[in-house]
């Protein structure tokens, strides 16, 4: 199925009307104080599988496959049925447990069985169009943006959660987009009518809950996506908010002051119909796009030192990449919008080479996360 990114354009701007947009996070670069938004995290050594899970927008499903890490090869298991438009998918630490965030006000909560990777639903939280859920790095923490709030929730042992204090409200008409975790602070990207912000909240280390300051990074345009990253400053971060008609915003966050910097430069990246950006395991910038995958080296300032587009399979706009797992720094799996398939690619020295594929739902732009046992 070959979608207009028009109608994608047209579909996300009605999503505006109401209340707005996206996200999903995981942190396998720990070691480089990096937090990536959608590379893998293993669970325990010498486990049975690797699985991964993707969000059929349009179906309202999820899909569960599992990967061969020696041949690349991708083998569907099954399905579930969930609640309208599911934008999010995130994961606990060790992989025992899995939420996933309908739009249609539900996040699911889900405990994995690691034989299989099979899920059973262990519980739901009602929510006003929760759009992004995001695990702490290092505790039993989920934040989840919905409306114009986040509810943080304590991960209970069963994998179901608990309201962990009263909601942090955002500015009115905005929605949750993407967040992202670096040292004590959260940044929270969303997006509304006019300027969007990137919010920056401040983390208690001992039990997750939020502060919020008093101000906002803004940029303009429609963004729906950000991940952070320390500057070479001790006191410097970084944020990199997507732009989804080709380009991202650079906002400087300086932790002393608090001061917070808004529109640092804007950079472009060409094709829209993006919807995912993140730190890979070399440390560079990626962007998902119609046809290729940007990548960007950026020096100490946030700027791109060099950058390349990666094709991607099928003529122009037959694609869509939506989005993007790393196994390895060889094994890639991504999800393709236009033909409802996820894609496993050998990926060595900046080339695709595709090994396998499957079907999966409907329109998978948004939620993907790999569990590996």
């Amino acid at each position: 199925m070959n979608r207009n990114v028009c109608e994608t354009k047209n579909f996300f701007f009605f999503l505006l009307s109401t209340t707005l947009l996206i996200g999903c996070s995981i942190d396998l670069n720990a070691n480089i104080n990096i937090n990536s938004d959608s590379t893998s995290q293993s669970g325990s050594e010498g486990g049975s599988g690797v699985y991964v899970y993707t969000a059929g927008y349009s179906d309202a499903s999820l899909h569960l496959s599992s990967l061969n890490t020696t041949t690349g090869a991708l083998t569907a298991v099954t399905s579930y049925s969930v609640t309208a438009s599911p934008r999010s998918i995130a994961r606990s630490s060790d992989g025992s447990c899995l939420w996933v965030a309908s739009a249609g006000g539900t996040v699911h909560e889900y405990s994995v069985d690691s034989s299989d990777g099979t899920l059973t639903q262990v519980g739901t939280k009602t929510l006003t169009s929760p759009y992004t859920v995001y695990v702490h790095p290092t505790l039993s923490v989920l934040y989840v943006g919905y409306s114009q709030n986040i509810q943080s929730y304590t991960i209970n042992s069963d994998c179901t959660l608990s309201a962990l204090g009263a909601a942090n409200s955002l500015a009115a008409s905005h929605q949750v987009a993407g967040m992202s975790i670096v040292g004590d602070y959260l940044f929270t990207n969303v997006n509304g009518i006019g300027w969007d912000y990137t919010y920056v909240h401040s983390i208690n280390a001992g039990t997750g809950a939020l502060t919020a300051f008093d101000d906002a990074l803004t940029h303009s345009q429609t963004t729906v996506a950000v991940v952070a990253r320390e500057g070479t400053a001790s006191n410097l971060f970084q944020a990199f908010a997507l732009n989804w008609q080709g380009g991202f915003y650079q906002n400087n966050f300086d932790s002393s002051g608090p001061t917070l910097t808004g529109m640092v430069a804007s950079r472009s990246v060409g094709l829209i119909n993006n919807y995912k950006i993140f730190f890979g395991p070399d440390s560079r910038l990626y962007v998902p796009t119609r046809d290729y995958i940007w990548i960007g080296t950026l020096d100490a300032s946030g700027a791109p030192t060099s950058s390349k587009s990666i094709d991607l399979p099928g003529a122009a706009d037959t694609f869509g990449a939506g989005q993007v797992l790393f196994q390895s720094s060889s094994l890639v799996l991504i999800t393709s919008i236009n033909q409802d398939r996820l894609y496993s690619f050998d990926f060595t020295a900046d080339t695709l080479t595709e090994i396998d594929s499957v079907s999966i739902g409907d329109n998978p732009a948004f939620g993907a996360e790999l569990i590996e046992f």
